[in-house]
């Protein structure tokens, strides 16, 4: 554990303790303990053909301190927690993960700001970086990933707004970082907005993207690209009882290196979707669905196109309890001369129990099934308590 994460542990320790002293700071700050304990067990944790089990255990404590300056406009939150991970049999896994973010937002009267910045540690299956995975791996990647987002919007007249800012991403390794490629990249959005009614705008936009791709030791990355998103969508209430956004378009990607990556062709051009519609059919259901198709980079260095649907339901039985089921199906096509194609389908179920309005009890179920270039079946089965004061 560096230093830094020294630091977080010895800021967060008196909260935990002292939660309901120093719950409110006067007007401008207040703290709230958000913490979970978690039991797991997993029938495939390498997500491979031959299968490897273990249970284990994720403390996760947490805290949330909100700032804001009576009647003006600026909110600001700031998120820490870590996530101890414990495993039965394979304590070689151990670990112990920082997750840490900040929200901020600035409401004018023509113009909207809003600020996030995060940093995630994480462990992932080589199968999840790479959507191949050798049975003699026997260890979880570690990763880290800072996100960086920066929009404004700005309105021009009752009937027209524009947005524009940056979004940010770099994915690093602190595991097997020579194995695996490395990912920087940056977003810029244009979008140029009229609001057709109170409850619906259409967005007319350009979204352009460039993408660092680091060199693996197997000698796949060591490109970049440019990528450009022209696009048009909706959103807001769509029709009565279904709102949300939606958008469709054209990408044009440009590559850097065309004899390292092997493509057919130094450019392309692809059909983008980017949609998340939420359908309330009573007041007891709802449903969100979800549609993409995007470009990106396996950790291998290789690029694909991918399609992804998934459909999430959630039913309320009663005050206190809920069900909540989750279906996810995508399709990755890679880029190079092999053409390959990887399919993931992953189906889950979760009962939501609130004994308190501060605590929450979940229990959940999936299945995962792999027909990637490896491979593989898993079920997962959890129990968590969540706790926010």
């Amino acid at each position: 554990m560096n230093l830094s994460r020294y630091i977080i542990v010895i800021f967060m320790f008196p909260v935990f303790l002292l939660a309901t002293q120093f719950a409110q700071f006067g007007d401008a700050v207040s703290v709230t303990l958000d913490s979970s304990v978690t039991y797991a067990s997993t029938t495939n944790i390498y997500k491979t053909s031959v299968r490897t089990s273990d249970d284990y255990y994720v403390w996760n404590p947490g805290v949330k301190l909100d700032f804001s300056q009576g009647e003006s406009n600026f909110d600001l939150s700031l998120n820490l927690s870590y996530d101890f991970n414990r495993y039965q049999r394979l304590s070689n896994l151990d670990s112990d993960l920082l997750k840490a973010s900040l929200f901020g937002s600035y409401r004018g009267a023509v113009t909207q700001v809003l600020l996030s910045y995060g940093t995630t540690e994480g462990q992932s299956a080589q199968a999840d970086l790479t959507g191949q995975a050798s049975a003699s791996f026997e260890d979880l990647i570690e990763t880290k990933t800072d996100n960086l987002s920066l929009i404004a919007k700005y309105r021009y007249s009752p009937k027209l707004s524009f947005s524009s800012g940056i979004n940010a991403n770099d994915l690093s390794y602190s595991t097997y970082a020579s194995q695996f490629s490395s990912k920087e990249s940056f977003t810029i959005p244009i979008d140029i907005i009229y609001h057709y009614s109170e409850k619906l705008d259409v967005i007319y936009g350009i979204d352009y993207t460039n993408k660092e791709i680091g060199l693996t030791s197997s000698g796949k990355g060591d490109y970049s690209t440019d990528e450009v998103y022209y696009k048009v969508g909706l959103s807001g209430e769509i029709r009565p009882k279904l709102d949300g956004n939606i958008s469709v378009g054209i990408r044009h990607i440009e590559f850097s290196n065309e004899d390292v990556i092997n493509y057919s062709k130094d450019y392309r051009e692809t059909l983008g979707i980017q949609s998340a519609l939420s359908w309330r059919l009573s007041p007891k259901f709802s449903s969100i669905l979800n549609l993409t198709r995007n470009y990106d980079t396996a950790g291998s260095g290789d690029s694909y196109n991918q399609t992804k649907v998934s459909l999430t339901n959630r039913y309320t039985i009663k005050s206190d309890l809920s069900i909540n089921t989750l279906a996810s199906l995508s399709s990755k096509k890679y880029l190079s001369g092999s053409r390959r194609t990887d399919e993931l389908d992953r189906y889950e179920v979760n009962l939501d129990y609130f004994p308190h309005q501060n605590v929450i009890i979940s229990m959940g179920y999936a299945y995962t099934h792999s027909r990637a270039a490896s491979r593989y079946v898993g079920e997962d089965f959890s129990i968590k308590a969540s706790i926010l004061y």
